[in-house]
């Protein structure tokens, strides 16, 4: 009896765990947009170490990059303009693109210093603040 109650307690215990991981950045869509993300996505993805490497060596390296998400999200990065500027955004898309980015340069640059000094010369654009 003993034995069984064990075995259903390491199930449940395994079930819980598979249900709260967080979800990475291979967990997102391929076609993922930064219009699709909120921090919570940035937290998850900026709080494991493998997802950041991959996106940074994506980002170094987009032809090489085997990460369908990193690929989107690396995309449209940089096809924003001047200080993070979105063409086809409206007002209220252009806000959110706008806490988006800024969220993920705080966090990225500040938790993962190496990687970001490696990339910054690709985003320096979006960092200007005009007086």
């Amino acid at each position: 009896m003993n034995i069984v109650v064990l075995f259903i307690a390491v199930g449940l215990c395994q079930a819980v765990a598979q249900t709260t991981r967080k979800p990475g950045l291979n967990d997102l869509p391929d076609d993922v947009s930064l219009l699709d993300l909120n921090t919570t996505h940035i937290d998850y993805f900026l709080a494991d170490q493998p997802d950041v490497e991959l996106f940074t060596e994506c980002f170094l390296d987009l032809k090489s990059c085997t990460s369908k998400p990193a690929r989107s999200l690396i995309k449209e990065i940089l096809k924003l303009g001047y200080q993070g500027h979105c063409s086809k955004c409206n007002a209220v898309e252009q806000e959110h693109m706008h806490a988006i980015v800024y969220h993920f340069i705080k966090e990225y640059s500040t938790k993962y210093s190496s990687y970001w000094r490696r990339v910054l010369p690709r985003l320096g654009y979006l960092l200007y603040e005009s007086d």
